[in-house]
């Protein structure tokens, strides 16, 4: 019994941690323009990112995460989280919305699209929409790296971001 408990123990925390580390870097176009930094975890039902966006004086902050209830190899589905915390205008404002995504993937691009309902503002459908692209690099040769190189594009509360990003895994 305790070698079932422990291997089934050991099996659990392994699983739980083992995710991939995504930084991202970029830039943002539109209101607000500026460089984009990133951090993202993606462990695979659950992924969330962490922008920020600089421009001058102007700073803005993008959380989103995704929690995919129905997956298979090429599709996802679920519920998901956007948050924006910038001083664009003239005072520091936050934007929280609670919607749904739906991600197709394969290996060598990804498309992703979601619509929010925002909780402290007006519905806007501009503000609302969220699109991404990714563009996966897959190494010459035939060679297979645990590494992600992509290039992306996001379109998200009106603005849209592009750049680079490295997805490592994490054992």
């Amino acid at each position: 019994m305790k070698k079932t408990s422990l291997i089934a123990l050991l099996g659990l925390s392994s699983i739980s941690l083992a995710f991939n580390l995504i930084l991202f870097g970029g830039f943002s176009y539109a209101n607000p323009t500026g460089w984009a930094l990133g951090l993202g975890v993606n462990q695979g039902s659950f992924e969330s990112d962490i922008f920020v966006t600089y421009s001058g004086s102007n700073t803005a902050f993008n959380v989103i995460a995704n929690l995919p209830f129905f997956t298979n190899p090429y599709f996802k589905t679920g519920p998901s989280v956007l948050y924006m915390y910038s001083n664009y205008t003239e005072n520091w404002t936050s934007t929280a919305s609670l919607g749904a995504i739906i991600e197709h993937s394969t290996n060598d691009y990804s498309i992703k699209g979601g619509l929010y309902y925002p909780i402290n503002a007006s519905f806007n459908f501009s503000q609302n929409i969220y699109l991404e692209f990714r563009y996966i690099l897959q190494p010459s040769g035939g060679r297979k790296f645990k590494d992600k190189l992509f290039f992306f594009l996001t379109y998200s509360h009106g603005f849209f971001r592009f750049g680079a990003a490295l997805s490592e895994p994490i054992p």
